[in-house]
């Protein structure tokens, strides 16, 4: 028998490629995408339609996106409802940036069956006043919820040091702007997105010639209703490094704090390798933030850092809860850690577990036909280069411990943190 004290070896990762798609202009300009693969009968279908938070605005986009299953001209949402529990399909529908996305997933074989549904979702929603009614008092509440959750409230009080203070993407989505979204105005909106030509298809899982003939002619048919949205980026002006912003919030039981600092963007090729050094920071349970903050002085249940990269432009940032007496203290952790990731990067076994751990991301991409999709999905998104997956395999793979000092002597200067915290 094994002796259960030896931990299984470990070894390295053979070198992994991403599968191609196969991608189609259709006449009516829309870009199809597809990737077929996988052992279960099931795929996942997403659409791309140009046209977000940005330039919609926050509650108008997100209004709008809840109320695509909620009525059409030829279908109530009761309807809708019953013809989606019928096909066993998931269906999500969200705001993004500068797209609005329509996600299903379902059993291959009953994709013929649900796609006139969702064509009717798609090129005529009806916005009937009684569920526009709900739609909006639930997005409401969900306001009034989050203004109560300390991390939340940091988190949207850092977006004007981030993006700048006349930045459309340091909004405050408030109670009012919700109230004036009207039947009306979602109409107009809704007819600006719907142009194919700025539009991608997204279809992956185990396919058949009939679930690709059938999307196919779907996407095909979807109608040119105006010249679509062009994408508006606000690039960001952030505020002077040191910047903070303190919210009171008497009530609340913890603290929050977030903090950002700015970053090159995705095609800079710097970016990968600060994407490497801030998962090293604060990415994964074994990181500098988790190892020190959580588990050494026990300031907090959690602490994560992420490079956060977008179209408009992309920031590092730090986030986390704990009590009003320590927060001073969690702050000057958070700045010794980013000093010591340049004067004392992860060597030797450190490192290497964080290799191991990046590479085991990087292979989950390629764990089913609906992830792989996820990764060509992002490109037209968040904007990642082409060869993002294989940049970031190269550069993990011979990454060392002078690379992870030198970016993050570059990067990580605690003295650029912009902070944002509830007391």
């Amino acid at each position: 028998m094994p002796d259960r004290r030896t931990p299984p070896a470990v070894y390295p990762f053979a070198p992994m490629t991403m599968p191609g798609e196969t991608v189609e202009r259709l006449d009516n300009g829309l870009t199809f995408h597809r990737f077929s693969g996988g052992d279960q009968p099931v795929c996942n279908l997403t659409l791309h339609l140009t046209g977000g938070v940005s330039e919609m605005g926050e509650a108008a986009a997100k209004v709008l996106a809840s109320q695509l299953s909620e009525g059409t001209a030829g279908r109530s949402a009761d309807e809708i409802s019953e013809a989606l529990d019928d096909s066993g399909a998931r269906l999500s529908c969200q705001s993004q940036a500068h797209h609005t996305t329509v996600k299903i997933s379902l059993l291959t074989s009953r994709l013929p069956d649900i796609l006139p549904v969702l064509s009717d979702m798609i090129t005529e929603p009806s916005f009937p006043d009684d569920r526009l009614d709900v739609a909006r008092q639930r997005l409401v509440t969900a306001l009034h919820v989050s203004l109560e959750d300390p991390q939340a409230v940091a988190d949207i009080r850092l977006q004007p040091l981030v993006w700048g203070r006349d930045n459309p993407l340091a909004h405050e989505m408030t109670e009012a702007d919700i109230r004036e979204v009207s039947a009306g105005t979602l109409r107009s909106l809704h007819r600006r997105l719907v142009c194919p030509a700025r539009m991608h298809a997204y279809l992956s899982g185990l396919l058949d010639r009939d679930s690709i003939r059938a999307t196919r002619d779907f996407l095909g048919n979807i109608p040119v209703l105006s010249s679509g949205y062009d994408i508006e980026l606000h690039p960001a002006m952030p505020e002077p490094g040191g910047s903070m912003v303190v919210t009171d919030m008497p009530s609340a039981m913890q603290c929050a704090i977030a903090c950002s600092i700015a970053a090159p963007g995705r095609e800079h090729p710097d970016y990968v390798p600060l994407r490497f050094a801030v998962m090293a920071l604060g990415g994964y349970f074994g990181s500098r933030l988790m190892s020190n903050i959580r588990e050494e002085k026990g300031l907090s249940y959690g602490i994560s850092a992420a490079l956060m990269g977008s179209q408009d432009g992309a920031q590092v940032y730090i986030g986390t809860t704990t009590d009003r007496s320590t927060s001073d203290m969690v702050l000057d952790e958070i700045k010794h850690e980013l000093t010591e990731m340049a004067v004392n990067p992860p060597a030797g076994e450190e490192l290497e577990r964080f290799r191991t751990y990046a590479m085991t991301g990087l292979a989950e991409q390629l764990d089913n036909p609906i992830s792989v999709m996820q990764y060509y999905g992002s490109q037209n998104i968040v904007g990642t280069p082409s060869d993002y997956f294989e940049r970031q395999q190269a550069i993990l793979q011979s990454l060392t411990p002078d690379d992870i000092a030198r970016t993050s002597a570059k990067y990580l200067n605690p003295t650029k943190l912009l902070i944002s915290r509830t007391s």
